[in-house]
């Protein structure tokens, strides 16, 4: 079955959240600088599925930019940082649909990556994903003056570096591949990105912080943690033993990050 895409339309929680700056769900100012919508977030008649695919993971990091109150869910969603609430970027219904004006299908063709070299590793800019939240809860432990508690938050994640070689491609021409030797390939991308950023592609990204929470007397307060993973975006170019070349992309996560807010909580009277 082939795939027809009409037109691919931002939602309209999308729409209000460019057009305010503001969560489209709870009112809360989550964006200082407002951004423009149309041409960007608009594809008409998209022939290659490919096409929509590469839209749809990078607008929500366009619209999503580091020091902003909303998130990328590992879904692809906007997540704002207040409410916690959740909003598709496009209206679900226009994306991709079976259609009986179908794409023609045409086979696959086989690349063979076994003996392609590394000709080069491009950066494509940053992105953060919401990966948990964590509430903590701080009282004024009787005070009659307001205090700053300090607490303390870590996280530990496994760093995995996403190699996709379903979305590679060919430089200068459309069509599926059909990739052999990617198990190679991988590896060699895998060793370039380890030398390039020192870094190593199996280990352990670690954060612990304090955090100072202002309590009044007699209160309590939440202490809101929302973790994000800062990751890069880039693409690695191999060069076939037959000279073509593949662009096969990868996101390697940099590093932890977080942001926190707190909120006052009831007190029993």
């Amino acid at each position: 079955m082939g795939w027809s895409v009409r037109r691919v339309a931002p939602s309209g929680e999308m729409v209000r959240y460019v057009e305010t700056g503001c969560c489209p769900l709870c009112g809360a100012r989550i964006r200082d600088k407002r951004a423009p919508i149309g041409a960007s977030l608009t594809i008409k008649t998209a022939s290659k599925i490919r096409l929509l695919e590469d839209t749809l993971r990078t607008a929500a990091a366009r619209l999503a930019p580091p020091g902003t109150n909303v998130y990328i869910t590992p879904s692809g969603a906007m997540q704002c940082v207040f409410c916690h609430g959740e909003w598709n970027v496009f209206r679900p219904s226009d994306v991709a649909s079976p259609a009986s004006h179908t794409v023609e299908q045409r086979q696959d063709e086989e690349v063979d990556l076994t003996g392609a070299k590394l000709a080069d590793v491009t950066e494509e800019g940053q992105f953060d994903i919401l990966i948990a939240t964590e509430s903590i809860s701080a009282g004024s432990e009787g005070s009659g003056a307001k205090t700053t508690r300090s607490v303390r938050v870590s996280r530990t994640v496994r760093r995995t570096v996403e190699i996709d070689f379903s979305r590679a491609k060919r430089r200068d021409r459309e069509g599926s591949l059909a990739l052999v030797g990617t198990s190679v390939a991988k590896r060699r991308i895998q060793e370039e990105l380890t030398k390039k950023f020192s870094i190593s592609t199996q280990d352990e990204l670690t954060l612990e912080e304090s955090v100072g929470v202002e309590v009044l007397p007699l209160s309590a307060v939440e202490l809101i943690i929302s973790w994000k993973l800062r990751c890069l975006r880039g693409t690695a170019w191999l060069t076939t033993d037959q000279g073509e070349a593949v662009a096969v992309p990868y996101e390697l996560p940099l590093r932890l990050t977080f942001d926190h807010h707190t909120r006052d909580l009831p007190v029993p009277g």
